[in-house]
């Protein structure tokens, strides 16, 4: 009897000491659970508990040091994966309540949220790009690309209704890596030949037809 008493108790502890190590282990980042829109109880679960956590230090040390090393580093990678899905809901909550920086780059070349959602181009990304506008995005924001641009992003990826967007919002049609070029995303989309955007894009139609080189089919779409 006595020994199994003993037995009890030390199955008792093993199985807290376990649950103290589930604890320990577990997950601060945000990123791979911003993707899914079901994972978003969990994704602001994560958050709240860190801004709890930071704010009233209602936690251990080692949560704390996790919220700062992980969680927090990890918003900026979340907000890209969810501009990407997209994930709506989780952007608003990472840009609102986590208080992701909206012009913080990301990837190897730099990328803002908003040239991000200027590469996908979707309806869905269209309403994230007005959102994150809304939030201080820059749309004159650079990146390290050819690409350099949210505009320019758009041209590329053929996304018009995007592209309108942008310039209805301020977009520089001159911008370049080293300064301003007059009629920089005219030639852009000449080149690329996504004449589509010539009619929409700023003095565009009035440098095509100065330019003596612009073909007649060039300067149909004008």
């Amino acid at each position: 009897m006595k020994s199994s008493s003993i037995l009890i108790i030390i199955i008792i502890i093993t199985m807290l000491s376990s649950c103290d190590e589930y604890d320990l282990k577990r997950d601060f980042h945000i990123s791979h659970v911003a993707v899914w829109p079901y994972e978003i109880k969990g994704l602001r679960n994560r958050i709240i508990f860190c801004q709890t956590c930071l704010k009233n230090q209602k936690c251990n040390s080692y949560e704390e040091n996790q919220c700062r090393t992980v969680t927090l580093p990890d918003r900026v990678e979340a907000l890209n994966l969810a501009i990407i899905k997209p994930n709506s809901e989780a952007v608003y909550l990472l840009v609102d309540v986590a208080k992701t920086d909206v012009n913080a780059p990301f990837g190897e070349y730099d990328e803002t949220p908003l040239m991000v959602a200027a590469y996908y181009g979707t309806k869905q990304h269209e309403e994230i790009a007005k959102f994150l506008i809304s939030r201080g995005a820059d749309v004159n924001a650079m990146g390290e690309s050819t690409t350099n641009t949210a505009l320019l992003t758009a041209i590329w990826r053929n996304h018009i209704d995007f592209a309108k967007l942008l310039l209805n919002n301020g977009a520089n049609p001159s911008l370049t890596s080293t300064g301003e070029q007059v009629g920089y995303a005219c030639k852009y989309a000449v080149n690329r030949k996504k004449i589509d955007f010539l009619a929409i894009i700023p003095n565009c139609c009035s440098l095509i037809k100065k330019d003596p080189s612009s073909t007649t089919e060039i300067k149909s779409h004008c």
